[in-house]
């Protein structure tokens, strides 16, 4: 096996290549067999990309293309510069898309830019397009249609003429526009009002949370909590929380010059119940809890805000680290991103109340994230295996964007559970100079092979599913985890994207 420099050209020789397509992004990740004697051109690291993945998806039925909002648009299409392209234009983005920074894009990364300057589509190139979905759903109401594609090179030859984007029969069509007239999409701005959330001058305790004193995430958390409870799901858990109430985290970001004087003042033991909570932290060596955003600006009704703001682990029961990790989420609310999109909602800096929560951090075997109606009106499961590694021994996490999941689909009618495609783990692909398959390498796949036995588990989840949107009154965005067969959910929420 030799190693060569990797350089966008097309490949001329008799060789092969042999990668893990969803972790190729430098020269030394591509191992290329050839005659001794042979000369090497460079080879189109994108183009092994594309193709790699091509033949690892159809193996396992991952979709090489999907539309997320159906629509028919026009403009030109355009692949970089978006805050100053000129309307109306068509979005061509990279699988980098939402790195924050990009040698050639400024530093501004180009989700944050298509957000002030709203195109009349997007269409990502993209290993995974569940991954992005939730970042997507932002942006739906701003454009007309939105499509993932797995060819980097599909629509090359478009950019910079005027076309026409047509997801609009849930098929990804895109032509050269020669004189046909396509009304310009325009977005309907349905401003949002945010509650007004009540002060409390300690930690709210479980029992304590209300609509009036908690963002909406926390309180429906605990709906949820007694949903399952009183409907015989009680065997499905919604892992302990407290509540550290918006004026008190306000409170300590503005002692931050004073903070260790001020830890002293705020006891010398963890407030209860956050003690409680956080007891058992520094005994078990890992991070054991998370602070995750309960702002009154997100999980609304009609406005949920996904991916706008962050979570973080604690792995310290020290009061300092819980007042870190406090502020690292509230200061979230910060970004210019998470202030672009409030703007979109007519919704003022100073009417965020950044309440924060305290949870048990489960990690378990399976992520999920169940939309209980899904275009088709079936409820749909994304589901990724948290444990598989790559040969580095690194794991694949579901924040990871490193590879497809699980999609599993629900017919309420019929109750028929349908494992749709099977979860990309890591494995080698090894392609010829003519971009032809030579063999795909193994790969672990433990729920397709034990399906019996964890089809149950998702079945009742699906049931659960269907069940927690009637009790809500509208289709739900649920995440939540599977480990050692029990099923944990820590969110849910409307959807509310179209």
């Amino acid at each position: 096996m030799r190693i060569y420099p990797i350089i966008k050209n097309n490949l001329s020789f008799n060789a092969q290549y042999k990668f893990d397509p969803y972790l190729l992004y430098k020269p030394e990740q591509v191992e290329v067999q050839a005659e001794p004697n042979e000369e090497l051109n460079p080879i189109d690291i994108d183009l092994l990309r594309s193709y790699g993945m091509k033949f690892d998806k159809i193996d396992r039925h991952q979709p090489l293309e999907a539309v997320a909002k159906r629509g028919k648009v026009k403009g030109m299409l355009v692949d970089r510069d978006f805050r100053n392209a000129k309307q109306p234009y068509i979005a061509l983005l990279d699988r980098n898309c939402l790195d924050e920074k990009r040698e050639d894009s400024s530093n501004i990364n180009d989700f944050d830019s298509i957000s002030q300057n709203p195109p009349q589509g997007i269409i990502l190139v993209s290993d995974n397009y569940s991954v992005y979905k939730h970042d997507f759903q932002i942006l739906a109401s701003k454009v007309g249609a939105i499509g993932f594609i797995n060819d980097v090179k599909k629509f090359s030859d478009l950019i910079g003429k005027n076309v026409i984007f047509d997801t609009s029969k849930s098929r990804i069509n895109m032509y050269e526009s020669v004189g046909e007239d396509v009304e310009i999409y325009k977005q309907n701005k349905n401003y949002v009002k945010v509650p007004v959330l009540e002060k409390s001058d300690h930690v709210l305790s479980y029992d304590e949370i209300t609509s009036k004193n908690s963002g909406a995430k926390a309180y429906n958390q605990k709906r949820l909590r007694e949903f399952l409870n009183n409907n015989g799901y009680s065997d499905i858990t919604v892992p302990d929380f407290v509540v550290i109430p918006w004026n008190m985290v306000n409170e300590i970001r503005s002692s931050d010059e004073k903070l260790f004087e001020y830890l002293d003042n705020w006891e010398a033991k963890l407030p209860e119940p956050l003690d409680e909570l956080t007891r058992d932290m520094d005994k078990n060596k890992i991070a054991t809890v998370i602070a995750r955003s309960d702002f009154n600006c997100e999980d609304l009704p009609d406005f949920s805000a996904p991916g706008n703001y962050v979570s973080t682990a604690l792995w310290s029961c020290l009061p300092h680290n819980i007042v870190e990790g406090i502020l690292c989420v509230a200061d979230s609310k910060n970004t210019d991103f998470a202030r672009n999109i409030r703007q979109e909602a007519g919704i003022k800096d100073e009417e965020v109340q950044p309440s924060v929560i305290i949870q048990k951090l489960i990690r378990p075997n399976y992520f999920f994230t169940m939309y209980t109606k899904d275009d088709d009106g079936k409820l749909r499961i994304e589901l990724i295996d948290d444990v598989n590694k790559n040969s580095n021994g690194e794991i694949y996490g579901f924040q990871d964007n490193k590879y497809c999941p699980y999609r599993i689909s629900f017919d309420r009618n019929t109750e028929e559970l349908n494992l749709e495609t099977i979860g990309a783990a890591p494995r080698e692909v090894t392609l010829d100079d003519n971009y032809n398959l030579v063999e795909l390498g193994e790969s672990k796949d433990y729920i397709s092979n034990n399906w019996e036995e964890f089809g149950k588990i998702i079945k009742y989840l699906s049931q659960a599913g269907v069940d927690i949107e009637k009790h809500f009154g509208h289709p739900q965005d649920i995440e939540g985890g599977i480990k050692d067969g029990k099923i944990y959910l820590w969110q849910t929420r409307n959807i509310c994207a179209e």
